[in-house]
């Protein structure tokens, strides 16, 4: 093991369409768990922090209490950044690059996907690329099939460091992608390298309409509703004339399609990827991912079915790219489904919709230790919470009461009331709405 770079820049916004419905707008893929090992998010952190001196993580207001959640031990609260709102990796690296210069006086940082797959070997070619961050550093991938779900950089003449990025081309059609890895072109990983000098110097170049607002990281959030949405690769990387590639041979996967997912999978003798509790006959070539409920399959072949909650996908598996379209169609018809998860994070810890009909709904909290909700009331609905698991501390109209596993209290309409977790461990209580309104915004914090 050896440090390689000053700190880790790992990028966790993101829609995560092609991934749905077990990703969200408000519940992206990084979310995700493909295997026992933590969330794609949380195994990304766990693989840099081997080898770099610090992390710093960007995500967006939407998703920072799930992101902190996930993280809590493994980042310091203070280093992961909140964006009032998603703008893409160009406003979220210049807020990386403007915190950093502020708090360490820049230095060298190797920016991250939160939602690859890629070996530790990985941290052996950032080593060599170290030397050359004054140039911004790419790491193209040799590709290992014509895929049209990458961008691809076309290497130039080497240049004492790398190669030369002398064309970039964005996810082409298939006969352009069989070209391009016939002339030796490299996937765009998506991962950059460089000295946070030269990037703020290449903002002031090839996007000032960001750099203006650099002054200071106060005044660039300040003002961050107003910048361009737009991906450091089209603003500044294909701009720049300091673009330099580095290949990578090793394993690398962008878990970006449920067809990049049935990759990665293990097959069984049917040649079907599975994940839940899943029975199939007569079922081949298929990924089959269930996570509540029993899903069984008869006589299915190259199909994509995806079972959660409140959502099931069934697609064929060559059209894997057009689950983005249909998440499009979705919030045209205006189903929350394309952008709510059934887990919601809040400050305080999460909650899991049940069930909920005509005049109820019965949730599921969870309130992480030392946090609590607000003090509250609410016009149209009642509760009734049963503790599960730890002790709740309750406030009912000023008055103080404990409740402890398999204790219950009911809160009528109207009584001002908060629940917090004084103790170690996580509390959870199922909480049962009763009334004739049960949507969150009737809510009045105290």
């Amino acid at each position: 093991m050896y440090i390689i770079l000053m700190i880790g820049v790992i990028l966790a916004g993101g829609s995560g369409k092609r991934l749905w419905p077990v990703s969200r707008e408000l519940y992206p893929k990084q979310f995700m768990s493909l295997d026992s090992n933590g969330s794609l998010l949380q195994q990304t952190v766990e693989r840099a922090r081997k080898y770099v001196e610090d992390i710093c993580v960007v995500t967006n207001l939407a998703q920072y209490y799930h992101v902190k959640y996930q993280l809590e031990g493994r980042v310091k609260e203070e280093a992961i950044l909140k964006e009032p709102v998603g703008r893409n990796t160009a406003p979220a690296i210049a807020l990386a690059c403007k915190h950093l210069q502020e708090e360490n006086g820049g230095g060298k940082v190797l920016v991250l996907p939160s939602d690859h797959l890629i070996s530790e070997s990985f941290f052996e070619t950032a080593k060599k690329a170290e030397a050359c961050a004054d140039r911004i550093c790419l790491f193209g991938i040799k590709p290992s099939y014509a895929a049209t779900g990458y961008g691809y950089i076309k290497p130039g003449k080497e240049n004492g460091c790398g190669f030369s990025a002398e064309k970039f081309i964005e996810k082409p059609e298939q006969e352009l992608a069989k070209k391009m890895v016939a002339e030796d072109c490299f996937w765009n990983s998506g991962i950059f390298l460089f000295d946070v000098s030269r990037m703020i110097e290449e903002f002031e170049v090839c996007l000032p309409q960001i750099y203006h607002h650099m002054v200071s990281s106060e005044k660039l959030l300040a003002n961050y509703h107003n910048l361009p949405n737009i991906s450091i690769d089209y603003g500044i990387i294909e701009k720049s004339k300091q673009a330099t590639v580095f290949p990578y041979s090793g394993e690398w996967k962008d878990v970006g399609s449920w067809q990049s997912v049935y990759d990665v999978y293990k097959k069984d003798e049917n040649n079907n990827a599975l994940r839940g509790k899943v029975a199939s006959i007569d079922t081949k070539d298929c990924l089959i991912w269930s996570e509540d409920r029993l899903t069984a399959t008869v006589g299915l072949e190259n199909l994509i079915v995806v079972n959660t909650k409140d959502a099931l996908l069934l697609a064929n598996r060559t059209y894997a790219e057009k689950v983005k379209d249909l998440v499009e169609e979705l919030k045209k018809k205006d189903y929350e489904e394309a952008i709510q998860h059934a887990t919601v994070f809040r400050q305080w810890g999460y909650y899991v919709v049940l069930e909920e009909g005509q005049m109820y709904k019965v949730k599921r909290l969870c309130v992480l230790p030392g946090r609590s909700l607000s003090y509250q009331f609410h016009h149209h609905r009642a509760e009734h919470w049963i503790v599960v698991k730890g002790t709740a501390k309750v406030v009912k109209d000023g008055q103080e009461e404990f409740l402890h596993e398999n204790e219950s209290v009911y809160v009528p309409k109207s009584l001002m009331h908060r629940i917090e977790n004084p103790g170690k461990i996580e509390l959870h209580i199922i909480e049962v709405q009763t009334g004739g309104y049960l949507e969150e915004d009737d809510i009045v914090r105290i």
